[in-house]
């Protein structure tokens, strides 16, 4: 919750993006002034106790474009990780008639989908030089992904690429995908719930916020009413 209100990601996330942070910015402004706007209308036309809650309107729009951001990317880094078993499959499969790392991930890119195609695209690109660049990259590769088992698996590869596709090591390579995949799915919804619940928390926050807000406005009404 603490994240949510400070936005120390966002710089992060816009770049990750590619979105132009004035752009972002005018249209957090956007958000903002539209919601105040309409709290401000039910002010003069509704009840005049809606005035006192334009701040928090105006909050809620505020940061309503950074909770999408941060859904955009929760939302993409769960298909990665959810399609880059099937993309280890594909490799284990090719590596019989392909023969190489390299020739088998080229054969890999028919497969993928984006956005881990443009991304292995990117990985082919950088093979071939010296041995520890070519561990960059497939180091860079599994920060893409973005788990602690993507990093296991490239290594892997990086060792076949370095000496050779060996039977064991596909094997162990297989051993460690089947675990992957047994475990990923309860994985995923764990981490999709801690999500959930982490937005929800600002959510909940404002609406209490509005409730009490009203009802002391409604309270002070009255009493203004009455005396």
């Amino acid at each position: 919750m603490k994240e949510f209100f400070i936005e120390k990601d966002l710089p992060y996330l816009l770049e990750y993006f590619k979105f132009n942070n004035r752009k972002f910015n005018r249209t957090r402004y956007v958000y903002a002034l539209a919601l105040g706007l309409i709290c401000l209308i039910l002010a003069l036309k509704v009840q005049h106790i809606y005035g006192v809650l334009i701040p928090v309107f105006m909050i809620i729009g505020y940061k309503t474009p950074y909770y999408n951001v941060k859904r955009m990317k929760s939302s993409e880094d769960l298909v990665k990780q959810l399609m880059f078993p099937s993309l280890i499959r594909h490799f284990i499969s090719l590596t019989e008639t392909e023969g190489n790392v390299y020739k088998t991930l080229e054969k890999c890119q028919t497969y993928a989908k984006t956005p881990l195609k443009e991304k292995l695209g990117v990985l082919l690109s950088k093979l071939g030089r010296t041995e520890e660049e070519n561990q960059q990259a497939f180091m860079e590769f599994a920060d893409f992904i973005g788990s602690y088992e993507a990093i296991m698996i490239m290594s892997m590869i990086y060792e076949f690429e370095r000496e050779g596709i060996q039977k064991e090591g596909l094997v162990e390579l297989e051993n460690v995908l089947s675990q992957l995949q047994e475990n990923k799915i309860e994985e995923m919804i764990n981490k999709k719930s801690s999500k959930m619940l982490s937005f929800a928390t600002p959510v909940l926050i404002y609406s209490m916020a509005f409730v009490m807000l009203f009802g002391i406005m409604t309270m002070f009404q009255y009493f203004s009413t009455v005396l």
